[in-house]
């Protein structure tokens, strides 16, 4: 399978999986139900195997596209960036999320993250 497609499929997925754990007000789901909320989590793990695994290559290839370096010289640059900027977001990611989590509701986050995720994977597909 092309990475491209995994990569898009993964999103939808995390797109659909982030509806769940909040719960999603909009698709009248039970606010309380653990059972939802462990399914949208395990839907989440899934989703993001499938992106993750697949992000490093696929950068590697663009970055290899773009820039006339030697190929050992753009997989480490990117591999350097990708690993830097996966660590600037796991110290940014949950005080930033918190902030706006506790600014407006955990519900409406979620929703705004399926949505970022759905417009991920459409982008991605078109360029």
């Amino acid at each position: 399978m092309d990475r491209k497609f995994i990569i898009s499929i993964g999103s939808l997925l995390a797109a659909f999986a982030a509806l769940l754990i909040g719960p999603s007000e909009h698709l009248k789901l039970p606010q309380d139900s653990l059972l939802i909320i462990c399914l949208g989590c395990s839907i989440m793990g899934f989703a993001v195997g499938l992106v993750f695994p697949q992000a490093l290559p696929e950068i590697c290839y663009q970055v290899n596209k773009l820039f006339r370096r030697s190929k050992e010289f753009n997989n480490n640059f990117s591999s350097g960036m990708f690993r830097f900027l996966q660590g600037v977001g796991q110290i940014i990611g949950p005080i930033l999320g918190n902030h706006l989590a506790v600014t407006f509701s955990f519900q409406f986050m979620m929703e705004i993250m399926s949505l970022m995720w759905l417009v991920y994977a459409v982008l991605y597909l078109i360029f």
